[in-house]
């Protein structure tokens, strides 16, 4: 409750016996608690981003698109096997997947709460060549740092094992913005350092709490399918329904970091 409008109704006693209300305003009243209470609200807002997208896989049939995925990605393992065909099978299913993940990004900075369709194979350049090309350049972009220290730094260095870890850091803290800022620009343009870094400084301190969510279902998606796919029988399976739920957590939090910033980011 803002408190520091808060106004104290005073009376007094006229010469003539009439009785007037004087009012005063009371300045700066518990004004300290009204930061509090701004930040208690910013803390409840940012948990409710991570809720939102835990629940999210499982929300309007979502169900539905994990089972089905994990289905046709134990499909795509096996006919991957398949000799000269094998490695374009597998450029399909991960451009088919990368097209599916960028879609609940999209959406999601759109409004949408609902779980997007797969994408239409028919269209195989728009809906599987470019969502292909985009999630490897923006790999590639977010950690040139890690390329860059393991050419550089000496191998056999003490220092070696600190660079890399700072750098891999560096490339999961810039992932996301430049994630965000290729969805908005409709190119990789947006992923490019000159748009990114600006858009991490404004939207800090939010920021700061997302990406270690984001790194935390990413390790946890991926301890989970490592373990699942040692259950007899229906390990593959298993794993890969983790590995999309995971997937889609991902993606729903990323579009909900530039719900969350939009306004700061000014990118629109």
């Amino acid at each position: 409750m803002d408190v520091t409008n808060v106004v104290i109704e005073l009376y007094r006693r006229k010469p003539d016996g009439r009785v007037e209300a004087c009012r005063r305003p009371r300045l700066d009243f518990n004004a300290g608690n009204t930061k509090g209470a701004k930040e208690d609200m910013k803390e409840t807002q940012e948990q409710g981003m991570f809720a939102d997208a835990v629940g999210y896989p499982i929300r309007f049939g979502g169900w539905a698109m994990i089972v089905t995925g994990a289905v046709l990605s134990v499909v795509l393992d096996f006919l991957q096997a398949v000799p000269v065909a094998g490695m374009a099978i597998g450029a399909f299913a991960f451009g088919f997947f990368c097209g599916f993940y960028l879609s609940i990004v999209s959406t999601t900075i759109a409004g949408d709460d609902g779980v997007p369709d797969w994408p239409d194979v028919t269209d195989f350049i728009d809906d599987i060549g470019w969502p292909l090309v985009r999630v490897v350049g923006l790999g590639i972009i977010s950690f040139v740092p890690v390329i860059v220290v393991i050419n550089l730094v000496p191998e056999h260095s003490s220092a070696f094992p600190w660079a890399v870890g700072a750098a891999v850091a560096a490339g999961c803290f810039y992932f996301p913005m430049a994630l965000l800022g290729s969805t908005v620009c409709g190119n990789l343009y947006g992923a490019l350092p000159h748009i990114v870094l600006p858009g991490i400084f404004r939207a800090l301190p939010g920021y700061l709490l997302a990406v270690p969510a984001l790194v935390i279902a990413f390790v946890a998606g991926f301890a989970a399918e490592v373990y699942s796919s040692r259950i007899p029988y229906v390990g593959w399976f298993v794993a890969s329904a983790v590995a999309i739920y995971s997937m889609m957590i991902q993606a729903r939090l990323i579009g909900l970091i530039y719900r969350r910033k939009r306004e700061v980011l000014g990118w629109e």
